[in-house]
């Protein structure tokens, strides 16, 4: 049997045995939303909005720290967005800016996670089979 084959009859097992459905289509759906009012939704709303502003008045408090974000050849023209609870920064790629220091830190251990995934499957795709070469 293929390693394939053995890997879905492996799957298979496992969703008759736990019961589960085998296609998102066999997936009940409750149809049973609460409808929220126009009130509570208004309500939400503003607290949301409270949030963000407090949010911003705590980031435009921080010390500013000065970041360039390198740019995207696959989107030369684009920022960078950075977020936190409903503050959105957009910010121009290959030009040093100051931003709050939290915003700094949020775009740098992307970046730094970004990179590390990337490292980590480039490592992965290096074939282990190849052998030396002599080049001249």
């Amino acid at each position: 049997m293929s390693a394939k084959k053995e890997e879905d009859k492996k799957f298979n097992d496992h969703v008759e045995e736990k019961n589960l459905p085998k296609h998102g289509n066999d997936i009940e759906i409750d149809k049973k939303i609460p409808e929220i009012s126009v009130k509570d939704e208004i309500k939400a709303e503003k607290f949301i909005a409270k949030q963000e502003k407090s949010m911003k008045a705590k980031l435009q408090s921080q010390p500013k720290i000065k970041l360039m974000i390198p740019l995207d050849p696959l989107n030369p023209n684009e920022p960078a967005i950075v977020g936190i609870n409903g503050v959105i920064y957009s910010i121009p790629r290959g030009k040093e800016v100051e931003v709050p220091q939290q915003i700094a830190k949020v775009w740098t251990e992307s970046y730094n996670k970004t990179l590390a995934i990337q490292m980590k499957n480039k490592i992965k795709n290096i074939d282990k089979e190849k052998e030396v070469e002599i080049l001249g």
